[in-house]
């Protein structure tokens, strides 16, 4: 079989056409080929199709995630190395299909990527948890949990809240920090990942919230810097977000 790797600011995946394959396999196979030490390593599997565009996810537990931010821009990427035109794009997912704005081939394998994430939603109100603070439930095809300045450490009140009874299928959990030059600082605990260099997703339900309690960002590009590297998010009057940043193809391989 076939695949490539892709990363979309350190967020990494394997990305392969097989994709009723990459359904099919069990929560173990797919945590094997995941494994940084004795498999490929990476944050989670994309099987994708070329007619019609569509992106199947797979996390590196094996649990199936309804959208991927980060690995939908690495999809276009890969749709766009294979001549797919870029023109109305439109990309199916778990979660519905998404619009594909823009695309911008760079050096060294790099693509730039703007993705139309469409709207978020609040559901419900904000939950205090202790320790942590006032955190955001957000809906943005998938589940967020969104806490402005909590404690620096997410790896230690990450994990308990992935599993909040307000969340019955886990939840992705995101703190942010406000920077003095205008940006944000945005770190992930990623459900079924664990801590992750970037979110799309993740990135998406931040801005929301950022927006919702200071509309004066609405319209403005947001820069949320997380560890492997910088989105740019923008909330037009109707709240629907675009997001842009890169996708870069590392390699090319063959599964036995």
């Amino acid at each position: 079989m076939e695949f490539e790797k892709w990363e979309g600011l350190g967020n990494d995946f394997l990305v392969t056409e097989a994709l009723g394959w990459i359904e099919g396999l069990s929560d173990a196979a797919v945590a094997a080929l995941c494994d940084r030490r004795r498999g490929v390593g990476a944050d989670g599997l994309l099987g994708v199709s070329m007619a019609p565009h569509r992106m199947l996810v797979r996390n590196a537990d094996g649990s199936r995630p309804e959208m991927c931010g980060n690995g939908l821009r690495c999809v276009v990427g890969y749709l766009a190395s294979r001549g797919a035109p870029s023109a109305g794009m439109q990309v199916s997912t778990d979660a519905g299909w998404y619009a594909i704005p823009g695309v911008t081939q760079g050096e060294h394998s790099t693509w730039s990527v703007a993705v139309a994430m469409g709207p978020a939603r609040e559901v419900g109100a904000p939950v205090q948890v202790a320790g942590v603070g006032w955190g955001v439930p957000v809906d943005v095809g998938n589940p967020h949990f969104v806490f402005l300045d909590p404690p620096e450490d997410i790896e230690r009140w990450g994990p308990p809240l992935e599993h909040h009874p307000a969340f019955p299928r886990r939840t992705n959990v995101e703190g942010v920090w406000a920077l003095a030059d205008g940006g944000y600082r945005v770190r992930v605990w990623e459900r079924g990942c664990g801590f992750t260099e970037a979110c799309g997703t993740g990135a998406t339900a931040v801005a929301h919230v950022l927006c919702d309690r200071h509309p004066s960002l609405m319209g403005q590009a947001l820069r949320l810097r997380l560890p492997g590297g910088e989105l740019s998010l923008t909330l037009d009057a109707r709240g629907h977000a675009t997001m842009e940043g890169p996708a870069r193809r590392v390699f090319r391989g063959v599964l036995d």
